[in-house]
């Protein structure tokens, strides 16, 4: 993956009209987001070569869990490119993940980092690294990327949680499910299934729009790759990494990956926000004064909690 080239580069290929003051998306053209109409319409693109999205199906994430030397290595990836990132650090948290504490104390309204705007990758930018149609849905060009960063053993990914860190409605076995739903009511479920249905759709405008491989499984399965067919647990994963750490930055389409930023955890009274400032710059801010070593957290505005179990894994509610 070519992450190191230009910044400027970076900042044509996935912003170029976009205005972060009043947060407007124009590098996304149409509704073509909702994969939900994926299996009549598909992209128009001429001259395109599916082969490397047919490899990227038929690959299987067998990377190991992260270490803090990856994370060190992560951090000073992203500084390299730009970012500041002197107030903050990662460390543990409570669920054995890793997160996101003040190096220092922050005051109401000062900043504890910033990303430059090539670090955060959205559809057009996997459109132009991966040679996919420009009309690419979000889900589906994302999950490719990040397929692509697997298979590159990109520092980025490697510090991604495994399928063994990591759950959601994507990835549940069927028993969860009736735990969560025998648990917590019906709601759950109803959220499990419009996330899956999602999740399936995507999978299928992958396969017939984007790929030219012979596939014979069942999209709903996930099983290991067999003969030809692609690893759906590894391509459901690579999805639940977008849904679970991508950000819209108040486009309602749109939606963009950004290291280092998606390892804040959710809080509904969060000390911190994401925001665009005037020079294209996304900003970690201060809600209220911080101290150092204080955990940081931001707001996913998600209101609902099944749909945060079904996106992200976890549960507010007591008992969950």
């Amino acid at each position: 993956m070519g992450f190191e080239h230009d910044s400027a580069f970076g900042q044509d290929c996935m912003f170029g009209g976009l205005d972060f003051n009043k947060l407007d998306v124009a590098d996304i053209t149409s509704s073509s987001d909702e994969e939900s109409d994926s299996e009549e319409t598909g992209p128009q693109a001429s001259g395109y070569d599916p082969t490397r999205v047919d490899e990227l199906l038929q690959f299987q994430d067998e990377l190991p869990c992260a270490t803090e030397d990856d994370f060190d290595e992560l951090f000073a990836w992203v500084q390299r490119q730009g970012a500041d990132l002197k107030g903050i650090r990662y460390d543990r948290d409570n669920h054995c993940g890793r997160t996101l504490y003040a190096s220092r104390k922050v005051s109401e309204g000062g900043l504890l980092a910033t990303l430059p705007r090539s670090l955060r990758f959205g559809q057009a930018y996997a459109c132009r690294e991966l040679d996919l149609p420009l009309d690419t849905p979000d889900l589906s060009a994302l999950t490719l990327l990040v397929l692509s960063l697997c298979k590159d053993e990109h520092i980025y990914a490697r510090c991604l949680p495994r399928k063994s860190e990591f759950t959601n409605a994507l990835l549940m076995t069927k028993q969860e499910q009736f735990e969560w739903e025998d648990r917590m009511g019906s709601e759950y479920a109803d959220a499990f299934r419009a996330m899956q249905s999602r999740g399936k759709s995507c999978g299928l405008y992958i396969r017939d729009y984007l790929s030219s491989v012979s596939v014979h499984s069942d999209i709903d399965a996930i099983e290991p790759m067999v003969n030809n067919e692609f690893d759906t647990a590894t391509l459901y994963w690579a999805m639940s990494m977008v849904k679970s750490r991508s950000h819209a930055f108040g486009s309602k389409r749109g939606f963009w990956l950004t290291p280092i930023f998606d390892l804040v955890n959710h809080s509904p009274a969060p000390n911190a926000r994401l925001e665009g400032d005037s020079s294209g710059y996304l900003v970690m801010k201060a809600l209220r004064d911080i101290q150092s070593n204080e955990e940081i957290t931001i707001d996913y505005q998600v209101k609902d909690d099944p749909m945060l179990v079904a996106t992200y894994g976890f549960s507010l509610k007591a008992g969950a």
